[in-house]
């Protein structure tokens, strides 16, 4: 193989890692913009709750503010600049396929298609702290969590979590329905009534948390 055959494939290989290089400096930027982005919604929705127990005479607790920007997060990823610019056809393809079935795929359909609860089922607007405040439970034998909703805790702070800057957070009640049998099925079945909070978002709902089953019968 001659000089100018190995200047060449040398070439193609700078290139090629060049490109994963500038990928990876794409992917930090956005990775950055996110964490910024949520900070500052995580303040609002602070202020915002912090103002809505103020209206009702509560002081919400203050908490640390967290940092705009996790710079050990950051510095992890970094770590990972040589690898990603050997595979980075491999990330690409990843957040492609995971853009395209969260944007098209029967994933996100599916998802809006099972929330049970529907615009006339809302009842009230509040907020997170006002409905931890009204949640919060004391056991005096210590086995549920004194924490909102109990042994739901993780599960609401998921779903807290979920709300965007514009979102409305709704109180909810689904009714039930007393037994009744489909023309398909052989055995009766039961719809019980349902109570939890909503994400509207746009005038539909988005996400749903649910607190109460209660029977029908």
């Amino acid at each position: 193989m001659d000089l100018g055959t190995i200047n060449t494939w040398l070439g193609y290989v700078v290139l090629y890692l060049s490109i994963g290089l500038v990928f990876f400096a794409f992917f930090l930027f956005f990775r950055l913009r996110d964490q910024i982005r949520d900070s500052r919604l995580e303040r609002k929705r602070q202020e915002r709750d912090r103002n809505a127990l103020a209206s009702v005479g509560l002081v919400m607790k203050k908490k640390k503010p967290k940092k705009a920007i996790n710079w050990k997060e950051i510095a992890k990823w970094s770590l990972g600049a040589p690898l990603a610019s050997q595979l980075w056809p491999l990330f690409v393809i990843v957040i492609l396929d995971d853009y395209v079935r969260s944007k098209f795929g029967k994933r996100a359909v599916n998802q809006l298609d099972t929330l049970a609860c529907k615009p006339e089922h809302l009842r009230h607007q509040t907020t997170s702290a006002l409905a931890e405040a009204d949640a919060l439970i004391t056991d005096p034998l210590g086995f549920v969590p004194a924490k909102p909703f109990g042994h739901l805790h993780d599960g609401w702070k998921r779903f807290v979590a979920i709300g965007e800057a514009g979102d409305a957070l709704w109180s909810f009640k689904i009714p039930g329905h007393p037994p009744y049998k489909p023309a398909d099925l052989p055995w009766e079945q039961t719809v019980d009534a349902a109570e939890g909070y909503a994400w509207l978002r746009r005038g539909k709902v988005k996400a749903e948390f649910f607190t109460q089953w209660d029977s029908a019968d």
